[in-house]
């Protein structure tokens, strides 16, 4: 589906709920802009719209949905403006309304169920987009420390981003469990099974904040592909700079340092990450900041490192999410 974003974003009213009052429907949309550089790969400003709504059925049970621009699974951006084809012109960005789902909660037990999320935001760079989609549905049971997750759907048409043409024939099913062993330690183990072939997948962070204010978060994640033989790891920490120097001005300089390695043979399953950068050994520096709160404004960039020239995005946000 497809949708003019311009309208979405002229009428949003993005408005806030009043102290202790419960909003039954909540607006959100978040636009960024950035200069997209890699010498003799690309060169192009881009625009990356996200818009989203929550609304409250009935105590328990609620309607999400999110659209963001993209052609594809693997990005949410699109061209404006292409240095290297400037006879195109300036080109008008599109909207795929991507996820809309039903979700209910009932004491430790979460059930979502329609065109799902992926759970987590991308933290490495072997996660699936938080952007993405998963048709199907999603069972999460929550035991003291340990989160029991099973999935059940469809993982593919990674080209189709409108819900409504996608495909609906399952072929995905995933087993997943978390576990929190103590304020800094974590863990997770799961397995996939997409079109008949089994995936694995685990692992180990250290939220080292849990034990002295503002340290940094260190994981190490891992995907095998079982079909294949072929691996995806991703090493990264995380820090919010400021706080950790200085104590004061959370959220104003955050970092995050990537290294990732990515076997060429991985199946397209290892493909579906935040921007994916391409196969082999890619590190990834990434900066961004708070600039002004109330408005959700802030700026990014990111140095991607590898066999090929090194990529360079800079840009800025205004998120204004209820």
């Amino acid at each position: 589906m497809r949708i003019h974003w311009l309208p979405l974003l002229l009428g949003l009213p993005a408005g806030a709920a009043h102290a202790g009052e419960a909003e039954p429907v909540t607006l959100g949309a978040k636009l960024e802009h950035r200069y997209d550089v890699q010498p003799g790969e690309r060169h192009r400003i881009q625009q990356a719209l996200t818009v989203s709504f929550t609304a409250d059925l009935a105590g328990f049970l609620t309607l999400a949905g999110k659209g963001f621009t993209g052609s594809k699974y693997s990005t949410r951006w699109d061209t404006l403006y292409d240095f290297r084809e400037p006879s195109e012109g300036l080109q008008a960005p599109e909207m795929h309304l991507r996820q809309v789902w039903a979700e209910a909660e009932a004491g430790p037990l979460r059930v979502q169920a329609g065109a799902i999320p992926p759970f987590k935001e991308s933290i490495s760079r072997i996660t699936l987009a938080y952007y993405g989609w998963i048709d199907g549905a999603r069972a999460e049971l929550t035991a003291g420390p340990v989160v029991v997750e099973l999935v059940g759907g469809r993982l593919g048409d990674f080209d189709t981003p409108g819900v409504i043409e996608r495909e609906r024939r399952p072929n995905f099913a995933e087993l997943e469990l978390t576990a929190t062993f103590t304020p800094v330690w974590g863990a997770e183990l799961g397995g996939e099974v997409i079109d008949g072939v089994p995936w694995v997948k685990g692992e180990v962070s250290a939220d080292l904040s849990g034990w002295k204010p503002h340290l940094p978060r260190l994981a190490v994640e891992c995907l095998y592909d079982t079909g294949e033989g072929a691996p995806a790891v991703d090493l990264s920490a995380g820090v919010d700079v400021l706080p950790m120097l200085v104590g004061e001005h959370p959220k104003r300089l955050k970092a995050r340092v990537n290294y990732t390695y990515i076997d060429p043979d991985v199946g397209p399953r290892a493909r579906q990450s935040d921007d994916f950068d391409g196969t082999g050994h890619i590190g990834t520096v990434k900066l961004k900041g708070l600039i002004l709160e109330p408005w959700g404004l802030g700026w990014f960039t990111r140095w991607t490192f590898s066999d090929d020239p090194v990529r360079v995005v800079a840009g800025f946000v205004i998120d204004v999410s209820s």
